[in-house]
């Protein structure tokens, strides 16, 4: 089931208690996709010593989900990002333009 976050908030407001427990469920809590994201984000070094915290779980938790269509472009040259993208399924093509033609970088 899910509910809104400002039901998650009011919830977690009047009932602190239920808030350190759902956090401790979501720590212990183990299933294939947790443990996908939670290599992943370990693999990029500055986040590593973030295993076994709040924090670590604050970021998996915190993911937007997007799917993308094939032959969709999620982001270009010299865009400006502020996210971290992990690719569950599927792959990617990258590409640059140089002079006029497309290269693919493999």
């Amino acid at each position: 089931a899910r509910i809104s976050y400002e039901s998650y908030r009011s919830i977690v407001n009047e009932y602190p208690e239920f808030k350190r427990q759902l956090k401790m469920q979501l720590f212990f809590y183990d299933d294939a996709r947790k443990s996908f994201i939670t290599e992943m984000l370990l693999s990029i070094s500055y986040l590593q010593e973030l295993e076994s915290t709040d924090a670590l779980h604050g970021l998996i938790y915190g993911l937007e989900e997007k799917n993308m269509e094939p032959g969709e472009i999620f982001l270009k040259e010299n865009d400006t990002i502020n996210s971290v993208l992990l690719i569950e399924r599927g792959t990617i093509e990258v590409y640059t333009e140089c002079e006029g033609h497309e290269f693919i970088l493999e």
